[in-house]
Order: structure tokens, then C-alpha cells, then sequence
């Protein structure tokens, strides 16, 4: 037998989430039965009253991988790094520059979380790790600028591309060849999106859109949403409660949408749609932090004319001031962490707005099933809800809108798979489960790819050259 023979060149995928939040993508190349090489793709925390108490994957060893690539920098996707470095994963920690510069905020901020969680006495609360995990796992990062071939083993490399997603996020090529045998191409799109107000429009360079022997693994989190169906509705909702002198309670994620409302508040500020008069308060010590760092940080490689994305007449509320500064008589609008009502200063704001007629309670994306911020959008006006243990009647407006979303809607992400020109299979992920079913079926109608699996569902992937070679149960 040759030695070529005696080699194989595979790579087992098995997804972890089953819904859209707890990201964990495993992989194993296997280039022979001796010669193996694990990695992780991401490792968030879940959100949603389902995960109460488990918030993340326990079932993950890190004894047993070699890297972990980190495609961004958001809570569902980089929250749980710290457990492996807690149970002794010593290798690296694989992400983009711009990433590594903002883990410590989002680190803090999970700590932050656990505490509040303590003190509240949530259930299943405790704290999951310490500051000294997060050392550990910022001291095992390993900033990587974005198209450098990284070497991760004998003919085993990867590469980082930009991604529009989020400052910082990126897609994630894996490239394996083995002798003789055909090479194999694995694509991570992480969370994508093809626009972000605060980066220069980059594409792939057009060799990675060429590469033979090609799966992609592509999220799904809009995956039966075309673009086309978003309402855009934000300006006018703001707008119109101006008009009406009420109060305005935007509710963001820190990082990314934090930055985002500002910037649109600005806009309408400069339409003369808010009134002089309006007060803006900022709220949310990593929002904050994340906003200062995107207006100062050249390693972020923000755009240089939003660098200026601020409002005029902005507060930055903190522990100290931000009592007086709610109860101020001053019309406002208050841009607050968290996006999904849970957690932060939007349990002050939400008890204190709810009740009143002359306020707004607006969510800006995702909201997750069991989340304070889904169970608001579903109470009929005038129904009542127990927050920390006080019952509170609903008499604001409430109102959500996905035209911020900083994902990929079903028609861009059909259209992202076409730009490649020899792709082998697709396997879809980070997406409800009848949403990633419901893509994967028209990816196979809309493409050329007929070899499609779903992450997440009991099965992992065994890929080959030619994409798909069988799905294994778990």
C-alpha cells in the first residue's frame, strides 16, 4: 500500500446550538487514524428562558483541541472562551485584531451579568468565572490581521477575512490537504452581514471565491426573512414620539447597535426631526466603553468619517447620576444596554417607563424567546407583568424593528453562496430550527448545491473533497 493510501483527508463538523444563540461550531481534520486535529469555532453563552439554567455547552473538553477561532466579539459567541481557559485549555485563541482590542469590555461585561444575576437571585445564578479566567483567555489570544495565513499544522492552515457584521468579526477559511489527496475548503461565515455603517465595504479576494472542493458553513438567522420584508420604521416611531414631547427608551446591544443608535440619532438630529430641547442619555458602562474606543481606536479600523458618530447635548449616565438624570424634567431619549431587556440599566429604565402613557420602549433587534424584552412585545396594553418581583402594568408604547439587524437577510446570503464559483456543500447554522430547515431547502433550489446539512439538529457532517460524505447521529 502507498503511503498516500494510508491517508485520508476529512473533516468532521458537529454544531452544537440548536436555535440562534450558544454558538459552538467542533471540528476534526483527520488526516489518518493517528493524525488529528481539533478546533472550536466560537463558544457563546445561550439566551432565553429555556437556558435558565444551563447558559452554555458543558459537554465541550478542552483537553482535547488544539485551537479555538473566534468570528466576533458578541456575548452568544465569545461569552463562554473563559470556561475552557477554567478547565485548563492552554493553546490559542485565534481572532482579528479589532476583536482582541474589545474582548476585555465584553469579559467585564459578562461579569458584570453574573453579578447582577447573584444579586437579583435569578435562578441557577452563580458565577460562572472569575477575572482571573479572563486573564487567561486574553493572555491565549492570539490577534491575527485579517488575509495572514495562519499555520495551524503540516499543510493545515487558516485565514481571516473581514466581515461587515460587526467591528472586528470575520470569516473563517480552514484549508487541509493531505499528499496526494485533493485539498479540502472549509468557509465559516460566523454571523454575516455585507454592510456596517462604521466600515469601508470590503469583499473576498477573488481567489477564495474560486476555491475548489469549497462547503460552506453559513448562519441562518434570518434565513426566511428577504430583505424586502423589513419594515423600516425607526425614524418615523422617534420621530413621531417627538412630535408627542414623549420620553424614548432605545434598547441595544453594546457593541454594534450601541453605536449605531447614536449615529442615527445624530442623523435625525441634523433633519431637525428631534427637537433642540431633547436630552440624550447614553447608559451602559460597555456601550459606553465600546463608543469611546470606536471613536479613538485606530487598530478598529473604523471609517475615518465615523469616527464623529456622536449626538449633540449627550449624557453618559453611570451608578452616581443616573436617578437624578431619569427623573430630570427634560424630554429624553435614553440609548441603554441590553438589547434584550434582560439584563444592565434597562432593568431600571423599563419598571420606571412601562406604566406611562407619555413613553416609548423601543427594541432595536433580536429579542429571544422567554427574554423580558419578547414577553413585553407580546403583552396586550394594560396587562401586567412581574419584573424583580414587582407587578407593573403596560401603558407604553412598545416597539421592535430588524432594520438594524447587522445579519445577512435569506436573499443576501443566497446571493453571498452564488459568488462562489465550485461550492461542494453547505451546512447552515445559528438560526431557529425551522428557520435553518427552511433555508437549507431553498439554498438547494436557488443554487447549484444539492449536498445541504443542518448544524444543530443530533447529526454531525463528515466532508470530504467532494462536500458531504455521510451525516453522523450523535
Amino acid at each position: 500500500m502507498t503511503e498516500s493510501r494510508r491517508f485520508k483527508n476529512q473533516i468532521v463538523i458537529k454544531g452544537y446550538n440548536e436555535g440562534v444563540t450558544g454558538s459552538a461550531i467542533r471540528c476534526i481534520v483527520e488526516r489518518s487514524f493517528y493524525d488529528k486535529f481539533r478546533f472550536l469555532v466560537d463558544f457563546g453563552f445561550y439566551q432565553g428562558a429555556e437556558y435558565e439554567e444551563l447558559s452554555y455547552n458543558d459537554t465541550i473538553n478542552p483537553s482535547k483541541l488544539d485551537a479555538v477561532f473566534l468570528t466576533h466579539n458578541h456575548f452568544d459567541h465569545a461569552g463562554a472562551l473563559p470556561l475552557l481557559a477554567k478547565k485548563g485549555y492552554k493553546n490559542k485563541i485565534y481572532t482579528s485584531i479589532p476583536t482582541s482590542e474589545l474582548l476585555g469590555i465584553a469579559y467585564d461585561d459578562s461579569l458584570s451579568i453574573f453579578a447582577e444575576r447573584i444579586k437579583e437571585k435569578s435562578k441557577g445564578a452563580k458565577m460562572i468565572y472569575n477575572s482571573g479566567d479572563v486573564r487567561k483567555t486574553l493572555d491565549l489570544t492570539k490577534p491575527m490581521r485579517y488575509q495572514k495565513t495562519i499555520n495551524l499544522a503540516e499543510n493545515l492552515t487558516a485565514i481571516l477575512f473581514e466581515n461587515q457584521h460587526l467591528v472586528g468579526a470575520s470569516i473563517v477559511l480552514v484549508r487541509s490537504k493531505v499528499y496526494d489527496t485533493q485539498e479540502v475548503n472549509i468557509l465559516f461565515t460566523g454571523d454575516y452581514n455585507n454592510k456596517n455603517s462604521f466600515l469601508e465595504n470590503i469583499e473576498l479576494p477573488e481567489w477564495v471565491y474560486k476555491l475548489k472542493n469549497l462547503t460552506i458553513v453559513t448562519e441562518a438567522t434570518y434565513g426566511d426573512t428577504n430583505s424586502c420584508d423589513i419594515k423600516h420604521v425607526w425614524a418615523d416611531n422617534v420621530t413621531r414620539a417627538c412630535m408627542d414631547e414623549k420620553s424614548i427608551l432605545l434598547l441595544c446591544f453594546a457593541q454594534g447597535r450601541f453605536q449605531e443608535m447614536l449615529y442615527q440619532i445624530k442623523c435625525l438630529q441634523e433633519q431637525g426631526k428631534i427637537p433642540s430641547d431633547y436630552l440624550i442619555l447614553a447608559d451602559g458602562k460597555s456601550g459606553i466603553q465600546y463608543s469611546f474606543s470606536y471613536a479613538q481606536n485606530k487598530k478598529l479600523g473604523i471609517s475615518s468619517e465615523m469616527k464623529n458618530f456622536f449626538p449633540s447635548k449627550i449624557e453618559f449616565v453611570n451608578n452616581k447620576n443616573r436617578q437624578a438624570l431619569l427623573h430630570t424634567h427634560e424630554k429624553k431619549i435614553i440609548v441603554s444596554t441590553s438589547g434584550m431587556g434582560n439584563f444592565g440599566p434597562a432593568r431600571t429604565y423599563i419598571p420606571e417607563m412601562l406604566p406611562l402613557k407619555n413613553s416609548v420602549i423601543h427594541f432595536s433587534g433580536y429579542t429571544a424567546e422567554g427574554t423580558l424584552g419578547r414577553k413585553l412585545q407580546e403583552l396586550e396594553c394594560g396587562e401586567s407583568i412581574s419584573i424583580s418581583g414587582i407587578t407593573i402594568p403596560k401603558r407604553a408604547e412598545i416597539y421592535n424593528t430588524s432594520e438594524f439587524s447587522s445579519h445577512a437577510k435569506a436573499d443576501e446570503l443566497i446571493a453571498f453562496i452564488k459568488k462562489f464559483s465550485n461550492v461542494r456543500s453547505v451546512l447552515v447554522t445559528h438560526g431557529e430550527p425551522k428557520t435553518k430547515e427552511k433555508f437549507a431547502k431553498r439554498v438547494v433550489k436557488e443554487t447549484s448545491v444539492n449536498k445541504v446539512g443542518v448544524l444543530g439538529n443530533g447529526y454531525s457532517y463528515r466532508i470530504g473533497p467532494y462536500g458531504i460524505i455521510k451525516s453522523i447521529q450523535d
